[in-house]
């Protein structure tokens, strides 16, 4: 428990990865030996986050070792304590994650490159420091990059927030300027490259005119950091007038699309060019996520009865439609209808400055898109919760955008039903294991079991929305 209490302080991510059967093989009572494990460490307060920082979720048992091992790679971790000496010298370990090795005394013989420590203690000071130290480094650390990114002496660092997939520091300078370091975080289960996206996307903006998006000043992608320029502002609230700001916005975005260089940028993440590439994105959230519902029994109720048949209407509905208004179900959108987008607009990533101006935030996806994805993302959001008249607001400006593209109207109407089945998807993400970690990495600090009821009252409700979506909404 000491061990978990300073790793916790030091706002460290812990996992347990267990090679452990379920059952013993000459018990008759069929003892569960996983759930007995679990208990044991709830009763010791292992799971009180105010101490161990350690959630149930992140306790994984494993069938066999190569399971184990691959479970280690994919929660990307950067160091492993076992007490087993032939997990480290599995060919399968990863090569990068340091190995430690709890044992009575005796040195091992399988590696040099694995530590043997015979106590918790030794094993705290050898992977955390002394407490003092620790916190020194991990200060020192941020505060190395940031001054060798500014180019000059800082006076203070500060978090301002942590979440998400990033966390995000305020740098003042000695000459009082101020700048955001932004840290993203490698996760093993999500190998995209956000950092070099944002930042590449941000130069080919600002260079292009747009001042709409912080200034990318410098980047260290080895330690994962990027500087930019600091914005002064709140999350604007949505009214009349911010939804014609991001209008706008989008309206910038269309004419930066038939920039010189424009052509250089890549597909955005996840981007969906024909209704089919929505529904195989769906068809892959759904068989994941029917995994994780093994030990859920809500969610996997859920999958099983209200969503998969809702899914098969509302699929069927806009095939129908398709074939009624002569649009290609399957056929790729023609690259000259499509358009950049951030892949995650809204006002959850805008600041409103004093004088009133936006600042739109968060390009780790951005590229080339079905400007309907875009139109549909920005009205369904959970984060948003536009009233009807904002979102037909928004709607009827993307229309006046976009009308000169053949079709845009009707496939807005196709696709909206079909973004809505994938965002009822993407809200129940939490209770993928991976996912997780990914927010626990990130500085995120509540109760999963609260976050999971949460997430899935979000999702009945988006998926209400796939039931009802039509024209006019």
């Amino acid at each position: 428990m000491e061990f978990f209490e300073a790793a916790h302080r030091r706002g460290l991510s812990l996992f347990i990865v267990s090679h452990k059967t379920r059952f013993a093989n000459y018990d008759e009572t069929r003892a569960d030996l996983r759930e007995g494990a679990l208990r044991w460490m709830e009763a010791r307060g292992f799971f009180e986050q105010d101490r161990s920082g350690l959630v149930r979720p992140n306790v994984f048992f494993a069938d066999t070792r190569a399971e184990k091992i691959a479970r280690i790679g994919m929660l990307g971790c950067t160091v492993f304590i076992d007490d087993l000496e032939e997990v480290f010298v599995d060919p399968a370990f990863p090569g990068d994650v340091s190995r430690v090795l709890f044992t009575s005394g005796n040195a091992p013989v399988g590696s040099g490159a694995i530590i043997a420590k015979a106590t918790w203690a030794d094993i705290t000071r050898h992977v955390l420091g002394e407490p003092e130290a620790a916190a020194a480094n991990i200060l020192d650390e941020t505060t190395r990059i940031a001054v060798d990114l500014i180019g000059a002496p800082i006076r203070s660092i500060e978090p301002v927030r942590a979440g998400g997939n990033n966390r995000l520091f305020r740098i003042t300078a000695v000459d009082g300027a101020r700048f955001a370091l932004k840290q993203y975080p490698r996760q093993a289960s999500d190998p995209r490259d956000r950092l070099a996206t944002e930042f590449r996307a941000l130069q080919f903006m600002r260079q292009a005119g747009a001042t709409q998006v912080p200034a990318p000043l410098a980047s260290d992608p080895m330690s994962g950091f990027a500087l930019y320029d600091w914005i002064d502002g709140q999350s604007p609230v949505a009214n009349a007038s911010t939804v014609e700001a991001a209008i706008a916005f989008v309206g910038e975005l269309l004419k930066l699309s038939g920039h010189q260089t424009a052509a250089m940028m890549p597909t955005a993440s996840e981007a969906c060019f024909s209704p089919a590439d929505i529904v195989a994105q769906v068809e892959r959230r759904f068989a994941v996520l029917k995994d994780a519902a093994a030990s859920h029994a809500h969610l996997d109720a859920f999958l099983a009865v209200r969503f998969a048949g809702t899914a098969v209407r509302t699929v069927e509905r806009a095939k129908e439609l398709c074939r009624g208004e002569h649009v290609d179900f399957d056929a790729p959108l023609d690259s000259s209808a499509r358009c950049l987008s951030p892949s995650d607009f809204g006002f959850h990533n805008a600041l409103q400055r004093p004088d009133g101006r936006l600042v739109f935030l968060d390009f780790e996806y951005f590229g080339w898109d079905d400007p309907v994805k875009l139109t549909c993302d920005f009205m369904l959001h959970p984060g948003m919760n536009l009233s009807p008249d904002l979102a037909r607001q928004f709607r009827q400006g993307m229309v006046g955008l976009f009308g000169a593209e053949r079709g845009f109207d009707v496939r807005l109407r196709v696709c909206l039903p079909l973004y809505a089945l994938r965002w009822t998807m993407i809200l129940l993400n939490e209770f993928l294991p991976e996912r997780w970690a990914r927010r626990v990495a990130a500085g995120v600090q509540a109760e999963h079991r609260d976050v999971l009821e949460q997430q899935l009252e979000k999702a009945k409700a988006m998926l209400a929305r796939a039931e009802t979506a039509d024209s006019s909404t």
